[in-house]
């Protein structure tokens, strides 16, 4: 199974991706590589958004109530509530 390989040309919804620079199980540049692709394939109006931490790693870099908080302002962009 791998993600990059499955995309093809079709509307998919928006998305917002993370990467950790330090992540021993999923390298940056893979997040990077799925990113890209996806924004030259996707049809649509879709928003794809890719935020790279330069600490932390997997899981992380350890600041629950940022990563939150900039979920939850994408959601409300994608809902159209971002006034």
């Amino acid at each position: 199974y791998c993600p990059y390989e499955n995309i093809k040309k079709m509307e998919y919804p928006s998305m917002f991706l993370r990467a950790s620079f330090n992540d021993a199980r999923v390298n940056y540049w893979e997040t990077a590589k799925y990113t890209a692709k996806m924004r030259e394939l996707k049809q649509g109006e879709s928003i794809n958004i890719l935020k790279t931490a330069m600490v932390g790693g997997h899981l992380g870099s350890g600041d629950w109530h940022e990563n939150r908080a900039e979920e939850y302002a994408f959601a409300l962009k994608i809902l159209g509530i971002d006034e």
